[in-house]
């Protein structure tokens, strides 16, 4: 997908790339609304076509019912006609990656947003979900 503004769905106005990995890209958006993320299936054919599409809808069932203070809340699914893709949206967290805050403020505060973020791994865990991407850029300070 270029850079140049894009409907998806005809409900969201792709605004900015947030990033990508091997089997999305999320893009920052803008809805009926207002803004939010929104994760975009890349196009995939072949035999991984089916695995990788069961995989993204796996990954929304599990996160849609998520309901936690330090975790982004799923607020849609959809299949863009157009692009021949599938989509889920979250909200937006519009924060900076933890290590880019943690020289910035004392060690007390350092210590209790490592703190909010085990209790958001913890609820994950309670719930018997696992989180195979724990990286700094996904522990978000706003």
């Amino acid at each position: 997908m270029s850079d140049e503004p894009r409907i998806i769905d005809g409900k969201y106005t792709t605004k900015l790339k947030l990033g990508g990995g091997g089997f999305s890209e999320v893009y920052l958006v803008n809805g009926r609304d207002g803004e939010s993320a929104l994760k975009l299936l890349h196009e995939v054919s072949g035999s991984a076509a089916a695995s990788a599409l069961e995989e993204f809808k796996n990954e929304f069932s599990i996160l849609k019912n998520l309901n936690h203070p330090h975790i982004a809340r799923i607020l849609d699914f959809g299949y863009d006609e157009v692009l021949g893709r599938y989509y889920y949206t979250t909200e937006l967290i519009n924060g900076r990656p933890i290590f880019e805050v943690t020289d910035e403020i004392p060690l007390e505060q350092t210590t209790g947003l490592i703190v909010q973020a085990l209790r958001a791994l913890a609820y994950l865990h309670s719930s018997k979900i696992n989180h195979f991407d724990i990286k700094s850029a996904n522990i978000l300070v706003v």
